[in-house]
């Protein structure tokens, strides 16, 4: 798992996070409709990343939800489980 950089969240925040979070899914939600559990968990995972990371930096609520999901779309990446450096976990033998 990779590491989340400690940041604190007053509660009405951390609400207004979690309906950004949901709104943002929806939007993407679709590109996993015929994946596995474990990738849609990661996926999700990722795009939580990104929500927390951008709201580090003080982006304003609709501002977060575009950019959130710009990111999450523009970079390529492997949805395989990974270790506990963050690297992904090849399953091919």
């Amino acid at each position: 798992m990779t590491p989340i950089r400690t940041e604190t969240f007053e509660p009405e925040d951390l609400a207004s996070l979690g309906s950004i979070f949901d709104q943002a899914w929806a939007s993407v939600a679709a590109s996993f409709e015929h994946a596995d559990e474990e990738t849609r968990a990661a996926a999700r995972a990722r795009l939580a990343r990104i929500l927390l990371q951008l709201a580090a930096r003080q982006v304003g609520p609709e501002s977060l939800k575009q950019v959130a999901i710009r990111a999450f779309l523009e970079v390529p990446t492997s949805f395989a489980p990974a270790d506990d450096t963050g690297a992904t976990v090849s399953t091919a033998e």
